[in-house]
């Protein structure tokens, strides 16, 4: 396949992903040039080179600044980002069990028929604001 010129709007495009690029994994990640390239074949079907890519000042520089945004954690950093991660995890699905023990601890209460099923457990608390 012919390599073709990039055109304006392509350049746009590809200078906008790689300002918005993340690596959704690591977001301590730096940008390389293979991501560059993968990125650009999306974007054109064609598969450039590094130093194609880099004739480019508009790309280049879009590389360049990404590449100094993102700051490398230190190996505790990212421990720490990681537990924090957990921590927060673990706190929403806390908060799930003691909503659904006050459901269960209300139905059982209010038990209409025994043996109760696990439906009868689940049913929802009714609102007495409702009409």
């Amino acid at each position: 396949m012919v390599a073709k010129q990039l055109t304006i709007k392509q350049k746009e495009w590809i200078v906008d992903a790689i300002a918005k690029w993340i690596d959704d994994d690591d977001p301590a990640v730096k940008i390389k040039w293979n991501i560059v390239i993968e990125i650009v074949k999306a974007i054109t079907g064609c598969e450039k080179t590094r130093a194609a890519l880099s004739r480019h000042p508009e790309i280049k520089k879009a590389y360049e600044d990404r590449r100094s945004d993102i700051k490398p954690l230190s190996k505790q950093d990212s421990r720490l980002a990681k537990l924090e991660q957990k921590n927060t995890e673990l706190k929403a699905e806390n908060e799930a069990l003691i909503e659904k023990f006050k459901t269960w601890a209300y139905n059982a209460r209010n038990a209409v028929r025994v043996p109760m099923e696990e439906e009868d457990l689940n049913s929802p608390i009714p609102n007495p604001d409702a009409k």
